[in-house]
């Protein structure tokens, strides 16, 4: 977690460009495997980034870029974003028996042998048990970052933003402890009469971070999973929040289409599963994703810097995705993305 640059960050078109090429890379794949799923990894596909990119092309028509090209990006995420619903919906169709008897496996494997975030290590080091380009993107990173690999139990997300948040305040300046502990102050105030979260969180979660101990607190089960549960709740209560107060209803239809894409009857089904830490309505782990990035990026003030690195597509891998919140970031979390999974980035010094 590192202090946020001072300037405004537009994307550029290079940047737009690669980022629509990696999710064209991504779908195509996806759209094969799908033809023959068996023993296939098949991982979510995140509405949430259309909108990401869509926000991003609007910017750089706002900075008086080339029209035309804008224009043309534009019509391609269109395309993509077609596609993308296409895609999700085959994925979702698949057997949910199989997928919940898969993930039955995962969890036992899980709790006997890996650790809920495992020390500080380098991305070359990881990147041994990889192979393909899937291996030459994480090795491409390890020059600038390491990283603390995350369970992948179907909280790898939050996990990973809240050993940020922990890490910030074991290693942070007291001008970053202070500034989250306004921003949480702030959001207790506001959230509290929301039905996904309560002051009795808050309290407990400033307890938590205050302590200081990034791998005691974050592989103690209780401590670690109240963390996590706590930035669900979090993110759940702000996306119901904007939906509230949205003017113009744009935030309730991004997120309706975000919990059809993913099957849920309606938002409230959608918000509500993302805040059960077992299993929700669909029998499975409601996985975070854009929605909840940018939800909670909104509410403590941080910019993700999501890195991501893809199975196929060497010349498409790493890339990076700014998610960035309303207001001026305070700081940046770096989020490490590869097909299903999130793990926390660490920039090398």
């Amino acid at each position: 977690m590192d202090g946020a640059n001072n300037s405004y960050y537009i994307p550029s078109y290079e940047e737009i460009n690669h980022n629509l090429a990696t999710l064209s890379n991504t779908l195509e794949r996806l759209d094969r495997d799908l033809k023959n799923p068996q023993g296939k990894h098949l991982e979510a596909v995140d509405l949430g980034f259309i909108e990401i990119f869509k926000n991003d092309i609007a910017q750089l028509k706002a900075s008086g870029f080339d029209a035309k090209k804008v224009d043309a990006l534009d019509e391609r995420l269109q395309i993509l974003a077609e596609k993308m619903g296409l895609i999700a919906t085959k994925i979702l169709s698949l057997s949910e028996q199989d997928r919940m008897h898969k993930q039955d496996d995962v969890n036992q494997f899980n709790d006997v042998v890996v650790p809920l975030i495992r020390p500080q290590t380098s991305l070359k080091e990881v990147a041994k048990d990889f192979d393909g380009d899937l291996k030459a993107g994480l090795e491409a990173l390890d020059s600038t970052y390491d990283v603390c690999q995350i369970r992948g139990d179907g909280h790898c997300l939050f996990r990973a933003i809240a050993a940020a948040l922990v890490r910030a305040f074991t290693f942070g300046d007291q001008d970053t402890k202070d500034s989250m502990i306004s921003h949480l102050d702030a959001l207790e105030m506001r959230l509290t009469r929301s039905p996904y979260i309560s002051g009795d969180y808050f309290n407990s979660f400033r307890k938590l971070i205050k302590e200081e101990n990034l791998n005691e607190i974050m592989n103690s089960p209780s401590q670690s999973d109240f963390a996590v549960d706590f930035l669900r709740r979090l993110a759940s209560a702000v996306n119901y929040d904007t939906v509230e107060d949205s003017a113009e209803d744009r935030a309730d239809m991004t997120l309706t289409q975000e919990a059809l894409a993913r099957r849920f009857a309606s938002l409230e089904d959608y918000l509500n599963d993302m805040v059960d830490m077992k299993r929700g309505s669909g029998g499975e782990i409601a996985l975070g994703g854009a929605p909840e990035l940018i939800a909670l990026g909104n509410a403590l003030g941080i910019e993700f810097a999501v890195l991501g690195v893809k199975e196929t597509g060497k010349q498409n891998s790493p890339f990076v995705t700014h998610i960035k919140p309303e207001v001026r970031a305070e700081s940046t979390i770096d989020l490490l993305f590869r097909p299903g999974h999130y793990d926390l980035a660490i920039p090398k010094a």
